[in-house]
């Protein structure tokens, strides 16, 4: 489950990126349009840029130091996770079988 402090910084990560994309190829490669047309839009263009860095570093920090709830219980720690059985045991035998006749015969 997530918690709050790890959905805001993915979140803003996420907004991040999309204002470094869209700014680059929007303001600075096709030019479709500006932060703010005029004399002054390359300082206006470079800091939506500098915005957009500022949210994806501030959005990584963020996420990635946010620690496990202890609200949510683990399952492995407290021992009720269902042991899982190694796939050859789950297969159907006959099925397995029928698998290793039909790889015999092809080769």
């Amino acid at each position: 489950m997530w918690s709050w402090r790890s959905l805001l910084g993915w979140g803003l990560l996420g907004w991040g990126i999309f204002d470094l994309v869209e700014g680059t190829v929007d303001h600075h490669i096709l030019q479709i349009h500006h932060v703010r047309p005029g004399p002054d839009q390359l300082a206006y263009d470079l800091g939506f840029l500098v915005v957009g860095a500022t949210l994806v570093v501030v959005g990584l920090l963020i996420a990635l130091t946010d620690k496990p709830s202890e609200d949510i219980p683990n399952e492995e720690a407290a021992g009720t996770r269902k042991p899982q059985r190694p796939l050859r045991e789950v297969v159907n035998p006959e099925l397995r079988s029928s698998v290793k006749s039909a790889s015999a015969a092809r080769e």
